[in-house]
């Protein structure tokens, strides 16, 4: 027992005497400014050269003519060493992630030997928590008892409203017989009366131009009396 608890402590030294990286590191931040500070250095130097009518390495500059070869030649000589000294600085942050790495992997190689020999694991070494920002919110379900979990202190009451006539249970509501239903008999129409001429005279206004029973009418001479002669 006494074995194992020097051997715990042995390790959780170890595991605190390396540095924890959470993401990048300071050093690692300020060599990738510098590399963005060094490309556009470049660029401008290169803006610079084709301006002058030089030529570099990946710019040609056809249809003008030459510059100064002696301000040409110089500006080759700095793009040179600008160029030099950007890939310093790629390798030194690429040697700055490598050490992170490196680190990381021996907290976790520290992490599973304490696992295998029944060791505490250290409170720094707990797993950060992830948050997961791309999953899509679950649709609103509301459910009873929804605000009230066990590890809450809110306290769910329910109150039961009181029960309307409508709302009231079909074996609650008072029966009733059903309203007597009025039928309407259709109004008998009368009977058609037989048709009298004579019963109702029509006042007639104006000559009559109707025949007589003695003849027929002299339609040239129809104000003489009786019957007319032939024409």
């Amino acid at each position: 027992m006494a074995q194992t608890n020097t051997l715990c402590d042995e390790l959780h030294g170890r595991y605190a005497n390396i540095t924890q990286v959470v993401g990048a590191s300071a050093e690692t931040r300020q060599l990738s400014r510098a590399i963005a500070q060094q490309n556009l250095m470049i660029r401008q130097l290169k803006s610079d050269m084709r301006n002058q009518g030089c030529s570099s390495d990946s710019v040609v500059i056809f249809g003008s003519s030459s510059g100064d070869s002696g301000a040409c030649d110089e500006m080759q000589k700095s793009l040179d060493r600008m160029q030099q000294d950007l890939s310093s600085l790629m390798d030194e942050r690429e040697l700055s992630l490598t050490r992170v790495d490196a680190e990381g992997a021996q907290r976790r190689q520290l992490l599973a030997t304490m696992q295998r020999n029944g060791c505490n694991a250290p409170a720094s070494a707990e797993p950060d928590t992830v948050i997961n920002t791309r999953l899509k919110p679950e649709p609103y379900a509301p459910e009873e008892q929804s605000f009230a979990q066990p590890e809450s202190s809110i306290t769910s009451i329910e109150t039961l409203k009181p029960q309307t006539d409508a709302t009231q249970p079909q074996r609650q509501m008072p029966v009733t017989s059903a309203p007597a239903i009025t039928q309407i008999q259709p109004k008998q129409m009368p009977a058609d009366r037989p048709y009298d001429p004579s019963a109702n005279k029509v006042r007639q206004v104006g000559p009559q131009f109707l025949a007589t029973d003695q003849g027929g009418i002299d339609l040239k001479h129809p104000k003489a009396a009786g019957p007319q002669p032939a024409q």
